[in-house]
């Protein structure tokens, strides 16, 4: 139980050092901690039960470490948000440094060279996932330069007939403004003297009555 105990200390406070250096008083409330546990109990739930020991351990740290999940959790939601895709990969990449810590936490008194295997497996799966995603990120940023490119060229060659199709565009749009702001000016009038005409019609009857 002991080590137990210790292990749950140990892993945890690598999970919120950065957080508790800082010294942050964020309030995590209850149904935001109901998440973050969902959250860990669903993607490492080793790691949801290392929570539950800290919590009866060292709250302040516990503290700090639920906030480091919850704003690994939004940061992931913001993802999965633009894309379902890089949420996917992003997920796997913080599963991976999670189970890195969890075996570098167990391995304080000396690393077995099972364990050693394991981490060099997790990193090199790490890296595989970053090289895909650097590539995609690569092609898509080649992609936009081409397009980029185009424009530059495009602006070169045809400025001018470029900017008299803008000119063109323009006054088509005042001329048609101009237009229907007669029709408005023209039904104003109509209206205007229409409104006129029986006000004097009303007069008029008013005045041969007396």
């Amino acid at each position: 139980m002991k080590a137990i105990a210790f292990l749950s200390l140990f892993v945890l406070t690598i999970y919120s050092q950065q957080l508790f250096a800082q010294n942050v008083n964020e309030e995590i409330t209850p149904q935001r901690e109901r998440v973050v546990f969902k959250f860990a109990k669903q993607h490492h739930a080793e790691l949801a039960t290392l929570l539950q020991n800290l919590k009866e351990m060292d709250e302040k740290k516990y503290d700090s470490a639920i906030l480091e999940l919850s704003r690994t959790y939004d940061r992931l939601e913001r993802v999965k948000a633009r894309s379902q895709e890089r949420f996917q990969t992003d997920l796997a990449l913080w599963k991976i440094d999670s189970r890195v810590k969890l075996l570098v936490a167990r391995s304080i008194h000396g690393m077995e060279e099972e364990t050693r295997e394991q981490i060099q497996g997790l990193l090199l799966k790490r890296n595989a996932i970053r090289l895909d995603q650097y590539t995609e990120e690569r092609d898509r940023l080649k992609n936009r330069l081409s397009r980029i490119e185009e424009q530059l060229e495009e602006l070169k060659e045809n400025g001018e007939s470029l900017a008299e199709q803008d000119m063109e565009r323009i006054l088509k749009t005042v001329s048609r403004l101009s237009k229907n702001n007669s029709k408005s000016d023209s039904i104003k009038k109509t209206k205007t003297s229409a409104v006129s005409t029986k006000e004097n019609s009303k007069s008029t009857k008013s005045s041969n009555s007396k």
